[in-house]
């Protein structure tokens, strides 16, 4: 019994099928790059490389599934905070290398209309966080010195509309910080002050009335990570100070009020968060915990947290194990994963890979119904399914979700998908109420 316990958790651990697939490769390996969201496109941006630092913005089209123009920065930077604006992208701090070693950026660049314009900080600053309240943009909540972990106690406050730039000094400042916002309200959660002490102070700032009030997390950690969905803030996981990882979910609402903990299926910090629109996705993470030994079961988990149904879903595996700062960002319906490290593997990575979550279904179904090839110039075949009833249809979506193709089924259950653009797309299949998707590869 115990080996047929162990068989099937090495099959479900180390052999499941990975929801992200590879859909195009990054200019250069790399991690500790960042991404963000503008307009149609995603922006990679900058990276720690095998031997330097990335200067290039990669553009990436999903809904086109095509690459846009890179655009060079000043200078590389690894680790920066980025912000969309209203009228321009703006980069803050990170780490640079060059003949003066490795050591933290003091560059803000603004990118409008093609052009850079690079600001000199009052102070370098890493693991800046960088949050937009209407036409304000904020950086605060770093390290000034990676070296030493000593804690930056300046805040930079960029009005969009008045084109300034002011700075603001922070009060106990705290360093490794969880940080989400809404439009209008940003919360700053856990963290270490400058004695090394572990915090469960929640910072809540409502540009609104322009006030700062405070909450507590459940319990002090570090490492955590936020995002802002469906009207409430979670923070999710983080190091406790036991050498310990957390399992808690700190719920808020739009205001920053603590409403529950919920709880992860395995403790983690230092995860990878993205939203889509209805679905929070958690990606790997660390567990510092000596009871469990395969950190490479534990880097690969993914949870998914849907809104409506208030579930967790966390049956979900990478097909490698990733640290340093892997850059997750949501699209419409779709989670992007870029760049990143393997852990205890072939170390920086250039894939670009997408997660759609457009459909589910039950593992008996799963188990009758086969779509394939899964990579296909003309022709996908469908088995296991009687197209005969009139209950059962099949249809090709893009990855965001949009309707294609709708019953094309013919007598011998293939679809010809000759004439769609190359890129990802999704077969749905319903059978008297089972919803199957697969995803395919249009080459």
């Amino acid at each position: 019994m115990k080996y047929t316990l162990l068989l099937l958790f090495i099959l479900t651990h180390y052999f499941s099928f990975s929801q992200f697939q590879k859909i195009g490769s990054l200019s250069e390996a790399k991690c500790w790059n960042s991404a963000v969201r503008a307009g149609d496109s995603i922006l990679v941006i900058g990276g720690d490389m095998s031997l330097g630092v990335s200067s290039k913005i990669e553009v990436y089209y999903p809904k086109e599934n095509k690459w846009g123009k890179t655009i060079e920065m000043p200078s590389g930077v690894s680790a920066p905070a980025c912000v969309v604006g209203d009228s321009a992208i703006y980069i803050a701090g990170g780490t640079v290398k060059d003949s003066r070693g490795t050591r933290t950026s003091d560059k803000l660049f603004i990118l409008k209309k093609g052009k850079f314009q690079e600001v000199e900080l009052n102070e370098p600053v890493l693991f800046y966080a960088g949050v937009k309240l209407g036409n304000t943009i904020i950086f605060r909540e770093g390290i000034e010195d990676f070296t030493t972990s000593s804690m930056s106690t300046m805040s930079v406050v960029i009005n969009e509309s008045t084109n300034t730039i002011t700075y603001e000094t922070i009060e106990n400042p705290l360093s490794f910080r969880a940080v989400a916002n809404s439009a209008t309200v940003a919360i700053y959660a856990g963290g270490y002050d400058k004695n090394g002490t572990i915090s469960k102070r929640v910072d809540i700032y409502n540009k609104t009335t322009n006030e700062w009030t405070t909450s507590e997390l459940s319990e002090a950690r570090f490492d955590c990570t936020a995002a802002y969905a469906d009207g409430k803030f979670y923070v999710i996981g983080g190091g406790l100070n036991n050498a310990k990882s957390s399992s808690a979910v700190d719920v808020f609402d739009s205001e920053g009020k603590f409403i529950e903990t919920m709880n992860l299926d395995v403790p983690r910090a230092m995860s990878f968060v993205a939203v889509t629109e209805n679905k929070l996705v958690m990606v790997g993470g660390i567990t510092w915990d000596s009871r469990i030994t395969s950190y490479d079961a534990v880097h690969r988990n993914i949870s998914v947290y849907n809104f409506k149904t208030d579930e967790w879903e966390n049956d979900k595996y990478l097909d490698k194990s990733l640290y340093g700062h892997t850059a997750l960002i949501g699209f419409d319906n779709a989670v992007y994963l870029a760049g990143g490290g393997e852990w205890n593997g072939s170390g920086w990575l250039r894939d670009l890979q997408v997660y759609d979550l457009t459909a589910s279904v039950g593992e008996e179904f799963r188990s009758v119904i086969s779509i394939y090839p899964t990579s296909v110039n003309d022709v996908i075949n469908i088995s296991g399914v009687d197209f005969s009833n009139e209950n059962s249809t099949v249809e090709i979506l893009d990855i965001h979700g949009r309707s294609i193709i709708s019953n094309p089924i013919n007598n011998f259950n293939t679809i010809d998908v000759s004439g769609l653009k190359q890129g990802v797309y999704v077969a749905k299949v319903i059978d008297q109420g089972n919803i199957y998707s697969q995803k395919f590869v249009k080459k």
